[in-house]
Formats: structure tokens, C-alpha cells, sequence
């Protein structure tokens, strides 16, 4: 990797390096979130892609922020009670089912 690199494989080592630290695995439109979510961030912090790249090896909050870029930081996972009622009441009873699983004899409220 050089400062010579064309801007595609700098990005796609972005792309590279953003998933082996996250585990996100980015393609179609989140690819295109990245590719403007790094250019905002590169002008922000008046790099060229090549530095961009390096900084977001070497400084954590640069990554940090990338990540907040790239992900929605709101979840509704199990906020609701009803969603742990489905999952006592009716999903784990049908895998344990198929699994040919009995059931515990202790329960939890």
C-alpha cells in the first residue's frame, strides 16, 4: 500500500480493514454509505484517502466515528415485554420441539 494506490483499492482496503476490526460485512448500498461516509470524514480531517486509511489504523476514535457513521445507533431489539412473551410462549417451545427437546422443569417468570 503506497499514497500512489488509486482512491478504488485505498477504499476497498478501507472497506477490508473497517470489517475485520467490526465484523460488518458491507456490500451494495452500505457500500455506498461508506464511500460517503469516509469522504465527509477524510474532508473533516483535511487527510487524503491514503491518510484517511492510515489514521483509521492508528487512531481509535477515527474508526469510532466511522462506525458511528455506518451504523444506525438505535435498537428496538426486546424493548417490548411482548417480545420475550413470543419467544418464551411460542419460538423456544417450536425449536425445542424440532429438536425433540423436553421441556425445563424449571420455568422463569
Amino acid at each position: 500500500m503506497t499514497p500512489l494506490q488509486s482512491d478504488s483499492s485505498v477504499l476497498k482496503e478501507i472497506e477490508l480493514y473497517v470489517a475485520s476490526q467490526t465484523g460488518f460485512m458491507l456490500s451494495g448500498k452500505r457500500l455506498d454509505v461508506l464511500q460517503r461516509s469516509v469522504e465527509e470524514l477524510q474532508r473533516a480531517t483535511k487527510c487524503n484517502l491514503f491518510g484517511y486509511l492510515q489514521r483509521l489504523k492508528t487512531d481509535k476514535s477515527t474508526l469510532d466515528t466511522l462506525i458511528e457513521k455506518l451504523t444506525v445507533n438505535e435498537t428496538y431489539f426486546f424493548r417490548y415485554a411482548y417480545q420475550f412473551q413470543l419467544l418464551r410462549d411460542e419460538i423456544i417451545p417450536e425449536v425445542r420441539s424440532r429438536l425433540g427437546m423436553q421441556r425445563p422443569d424449571k420455568q422463569v417468570p
